[in-house]
């Protein structure tokens, strides 16, 4: 429970960073995921975490995310997806450059996207 609270509150202070915003997934009154844009290093970061029977909704959740990127003036986001999953060949098309990354000992997939 300890830890659940540590992530919490880590997430509690993204949210109030210039340029950051997280917020809970819910639907139907039921908890979802979660989904934000977090400050990674110098980066700004879209991370989208949903449970595996609301992955219809990533999409949707993407281009709200995208909608506050703009607000906050924000010209590039990144998006670190793990090697392991397969190519998004949309999230390749809109990006201006894609990329393999090591984060936290593990190989990622990042996207960088421009936002107009």
């Amino acid at each position: 429970m300890e830890t659940v609270k540590a992530w919490i509150e880590t997430k509690i202070e993204a949210d109030s960073s210039p340029g950051c915003k997280v917020r809970a997934v819910v639907v139907n009154q039921q908890l979802a995921g979660w989904c934000g844009i977090q400050l990674e290093g110098e980066k700004y970061e879209i991370a989208i975490v949903i449970d595996n029977s609301y992955w219809g909704l990533g999409r949707k959740i993407f281009r709200e995310i995208m909608v506050w990127a703009k607000d906050f003036g924000h010209t590039t986001v990144f998006i670190h997806l793990l090697y392991s999953r397969q190519e998004y060949k949309f999230l390749r098309k809109i990006s201006k450059n894609v990329y393999e990354s090591k984060l936290f000992g593990n190989k990622f997939r990042t996207y960088e996207i421009s936002i107009s």
